[in-house]
């Protein structure tokens, strides 16, 4: 295709936003007190009582809590792996029995009830 002369200008979108302003230096912050600053103010002495004992009670219940549930699970994670060890195999656990899992017998030994699965397979 050959041109027919017309030279137009190309398509370009319009400008939608301003251009961004350049943006505002920070304010210089004061720098932040120390806690040591922050604890030389003059505070009521009956308030400093009460948060210091309220805070030590928290402090020594979250340190005796969490040290005893650790000892706690470290107490059932090791009781869980020994008695796993000790548990025989499981096909020795499976009563092979078809007439049930509990028979029931007088005195004289004569069998007059089963409890249990009758007819169907292990589950």
């Amino acid at each position: 295709m050959s041109g027919n002369g017309n030279k137009r200008p190309p398509l370009v979108a319009d400008r939608r936003h301003a251009a961004k302003p350049a943006p505002k230096p920070a304010p210089a912050k004061a720098a932040p007190r120390s806690r040591k600053a922050r604890d030389a103010r003059p505070r009521n002495p009956v308030v400093r009582f009460v948060t210091g004992v309220v805070g030590f009670f928290v402090r020594l219940v979250w340190g005796v809590t969490w040290r005893v549930t650790v000892v706690a699970g470290l107490a059932v994670l090791g009781a869980s792996a020994f008695f796993a060890s000790q548990m025989p195999p499981a096909a020795d656990q499976v009563d092979g029995r078809a007439r049930g899992s509990v028979t029931m017998q007088d005195r004289d030994g004569t069998v007059f009830a089963w409890r249990g699965e009758q007819f169907g397979g292990v589950i």
